[in-house]
């Protein structure tokens, strides 16, 4: 055993690897230190400004304290999605473009924020913010692995995390002196002068040679499909034409109960959902004809199916529904009504399903993720677009709204034209394909070797287990139309039931498209390169679905409606994507457009009868058993997925093939109980604190806030610094051997004195102590809680990147949005258990959590060695460390 004072023992190989680190000179380091480390500020400050303000917003907004709270959670929630995303594609592209990207939704989302004038808005805006801010602990991490060496790097880590000890006093003073609407407007700047400083100070830090995702020799390309999607040129022209086209689906559907409902004297909600059965019926008998239509030599050519639809029956469907609807009163116009119905379901399909398959063609290995790209582009840009229909409706009318509408699907045409034209002129301007995917240019039935041995891999399934397969994933694929079509005929009668207005309660289906779109992505992503396949996709998702539609059920404010509908279609979301990645397993490229076709002809029965059942079931009996309907059939799809769901990826080509590793696992379990200590002491400290001590002003309450700022402020460096002491001193001791798990002896202090008992002494001098000493000893409380909570996190986050450097970024990321969706959830019971059993009781309880945190760290420390032995998934050694 060498003394501690015995010298490191470097091997050339170690000598070789920290030469990577040598690129940027000290003073760029500290540079991109500062740049990192001011996005990471901006979560902090958009959560710590807002909570102040809290008591303020609710009497803005006509709400409650813990309704308005519930935005707090469901920030969390659009943080760990957006983490997730960020780190992931930042292994792609690298660091720099994520912030390019993240921050301008920060920008927008504290703009819409600083003008919602309803709970959703708000809700809605709030999410969007958090999303754009998600990106800047996991990629800062990522980016503070990526150019500081392991002895240096848990001290940059600890400055990296250091956060804002002056937001809340900031958001406080604003809300009390100003307004918290000002305090958004002030965040907005902020991110604006962040994004200016990333775009002209921060370089592209990632280690030369390790941006892309490893594939097999079948799929040479790394780049991440959501970014082949935006910089593949006939990709993006085929996206945003199928949005155009699928825009006009939800212009005719959205509003109906306040066009035709409002026209023609239809308040029966079964009538209105039975409205929807003509556009159904088209999308049943469009998809298969599409399908089996276009042809398969130039991957364009199977775009030329699209041009009649695209041309003729969408937009002008759309057209002569607001013209019908203006001028022709009575049952005739409503005939005529559902007549345009129909060919514009049917022109809608015959759209969408050629270019499903053209876009599967181009990027067969990745087929998963390019429809979740395109799926996940769609639902972005008509969850904005649709928000704005019914609120045209009441303004413009209904004939210059469909109008509209139908002059946006000719601008999908032309897009359409144009890629069939010049596609292969845009192919070759950046190529993001795989292997060859398309036919080669021989004749038609001289198929080479080459060709051959690949249709091997669609022989692992019999014609009949195929069938099975496709059945199966089409039920799943019901879903996502069901829980729409389901709900829509239910707005009027929702509205009435929440006390709100049919506006507000359609900005509904807005998120619910918000959050398939970010379900799809994930969904996608993760079937190809994070888990075993596309099967654990189907039984991770509808579980989802199945608690979302209980929520739905159950709801009684417009605020749950929304989270509830968010969740459910996050659930559904990966119907589409994951199935049509499913087929694309199965069968060959010249049986995969008519497959694709009856896969989405089977998908689109949802869009045919869940209106009518929607519809049927709001009217005789209540749209709260139209969902609890729909927890059953997810539940009855989960259940035959379980059972008969095949893995269908082909082998060998999955990105990362990994199983969960237990002590990431542990040691993100243990950070979250540590990091849940500080939001139950601050969320509800209006009603705490300020209920106990009389505290009104909201600069006060804002100031409250400071000591633990200030404990986070000095805690995360001192962490870093002692975490990268530890690893010095242990690995001495041991002659040089390094343990990962050495840096963790850092935070067991904090872990087990600072965290817990801070919490709990808070609850027991809130309780007892009255007056101004009682509020002196809190304060001391949250310093000692903000400082233990850093002496924990700090050298936890750079445990995760010493054991997985190569990967730091998605590890921080997996961390983080792990902690995040726990604490989200955790979160929403918090103000109403100091409402329900006091303060005392709810910090006690945050204080037990704390403990078993600690107990999880010592664990780690104990027998980290032991669990890292149980599965490799990739350790870095100190060679690569």
């Amino acid at each position: 055993m060498a003394s501690e004072d015995t010298p490191l023992l470097v091997s050339d190989a170690e000598l070789a690897h920290e030469a990577v680190y040598s690129r940027f000179p000290p003073s760029q380091k500290r540079v991109i230190v500062a740049l990192v480390s001011c996005s990471a500020v901006l979560p902090m400050f958009a959560s710590g400004s807002f909570i102040p303000s809290i008591p303020q917003i609710a009497k803005d907004l006509n709400s409650t304290g813990p309704i308005i709270s519930f935005a707090v959670s469901l920030s969390i929630f659009g943080a760990a999605l957006g983490s997730l995303l960020f780190a992931t594609y930042s292994n792609f592209y690298g660091r720099r473009p994520m912030y390019l990207y993240g921050l301008p939704l920060l920008c927008f989302g504290s703009i819409g924020v600083a003008n919602a004038r309803t709970i959703p808005q708000l809700m809605v805006f709030r999410f969007i913010q958090a999303f754009g801010t998600s990106g800047g602990l996991a990629l800062g991490g990522g980016i503070i692995a990526d150019i500081y060496k392991l002895t240096e790097r848990g001290t940059a880590i600890g400055i990296f995390l250091c956060g804002s000890a002056i937001a809340p006093v900031v958001g406080g003073w604003g809300a009390k002196y100003s307004s918290w609407r000002n305090v958004q407007f002030g965040l907005f700047f902020v991110g604006l002068f962040v994004f200016l400083a990333m775009l002209a100070l921060l370089p592209e830090t990632s280690h030369p040679g390790t941006l892309g995702m490893d594939k097999t020799e079948e799929c040479e390309s790394t780049t991440p499909i959501a970014g082949a999607s935006s910089n593949g040129p006939n990709l993006l022209c085929v996206t945003i034409a199928a949005t155009t086209v699928l825009y006009t689906d939800y212009a005719i559907l959205v509003p109906i109960a306040y066009t035709l409902g409002a026209r023609y004297n239809i308040t029966n909600e079964a009538i209105i959902g039975a409205c929807f059965l003509p556009v159904g019926f088209g999308n049943l008998i469009g998809s298969p004809v599409a399908g089996d239509a276009g042809g398969e030599w130039v991957p364009e050519d199977r775009l030329r199916a699209t041009l009649f639809a695209a041309a003729t029956l969408v937009p002008l469907s759309m057209v002569f529904c607001g013209l019908i609807t203006h001028f022709v009163p009575g049952p005739l116009g409503l005939f005529l009504n559902l007549g345009c119905f129909f060919l514009n379901g049917l022109g809608v399909d015959l759209v969408l399903a050629p270019t499903s398959a053209y876009s599967v063609d181009i990027l067969h290995s990745r087929s998963s993720e390019i429809l979740a790209a395109s799926a996940g582009l769609r639902s972005f840009l008509l969850s904005m677009a649709v928000s704005g229909v019914v609120p045209s409706v009441s303004r413009f009318g209904v004939l210059i709204t469909d109008v509209g509408a139908g002059i946006v699907a000719w601008g999908g045409f032309i897009l359409l034209w144009l890629t069939i034209k010049y596609g292969d002129k845009m192919r070759a301007w950046q190529s993001v394909s795989t292997q060859q995917p398309w036919l080669p240019k021989t004749p038609p039935l001289l198929a080479s070797d080459a060709e051959l041995a690949h249709e091997a891999v669609y022989n692992r399934f019999p014609p009949s287990q195929k069938r099975v397969i496709v059945a199966l994933v089409s039920c799943s694929a019901i879903l996502p139309m069901f829980a729409s079509g389901s709900f829509i005929p239910s707005i009027p009668q929702i509205a009435m039931d929440l006390n709100s207005t049919g506006p507000i309660v359609s900005f509904a289906v807005s998120l619910s498209i918000f959050g398939a779109a970010l379900g799809s992505m994930l969904f996608a992503t993760y079937s190809s390169f994070f888990t075993d396949g596309r099967r654990p996709m189907y039984l991770y998702g509808l579980p989802l679905l199945c608690f979302g539609s209980i929520g739905v059920a159950t709801a009684r404010t417009i605020p749950e409606l929304m989270v509830f509908r968010f969740i459910q279609a996050f659930g559904t979301s990966g119907g589409l994507a994951v199935g049509g990645g499913v087929i694309a397993d199965i069968y060959k490229l010249t049986e995969r457009g008519a497959a694709m076709g009856i896969f989405f002809a089977a998908a689109l029965v949802g869009n045919a009868i869940s209106p009518i059942v929607g519809g049927w079931g709001a009217k005789y009996s209540s749209w709260r058993n139209v969902q609890f309907g729909l927890f059953f059939v997810g539940l009855f799809v989960f259940l035959a997925m379980l059972a008969l769901l095949p893995e269908t990826s082909h082998p060998g080509t999955l990105g990362m093939e990994k199983t969960e590793d237990p002590n990431l696992l542990l040691v993100s379990i243990a950070g979250t109980t540590m990091l849940y200590t500080d939001y139950a002491l601050l969320i509800p400290i209006a009603y705490t604190l300020g209920a106990r001590y009389n505290i009104t002003n909201e600069a006060i309450i804002g100031a409250c806030f400071f000591p633990m700022g200030l404990g986070n402020l000095i805690g995360s460096p001192i962490a870093g610094m002692l975490s990268d002491r530890m690893v010095i001193k242990w690995r001495k001791r041991r002659g040089g051997e390094w343990v990962p798990e050495d840096r963790l002896r850092a935070t067991l202090f904090a872990a087990a004195i600072l965290v817990p008992l801070s919490i709990v002494l808070c609850g027991v001098i809130t309780h007892f102590v009255p007056g101004p000493l009682g509020l002196f000893l809190n304060l001391i409380c949250f310093f000692l809680n903000g400082l233990g909570v850093d002496l924990v996190l700090a050298p936890s986050s750079a445990y995760s990147v010493d054991i997985m450097h190569s990967r730091s970024s998605e590890m921080l990321a997996a961390s983080s949005g792990l902690r995040s969706f726990l604490i989200s959830v955790a979160l929403s019971g918090v103000v109403p258990s100091v409402s329900r059993f006091g303060v005392l009781i709810t910090d006690v309880g945050a204080g037990i959590v704390a403990w078993s945190g600690f107990i999880l760290l010592w664990i780690t420390i104990k027998y980290g060695d032991k669990m890292r032995a149980w599965v490799d998934v990739g350790y870095s050694t100190i060679e690569t460390t």
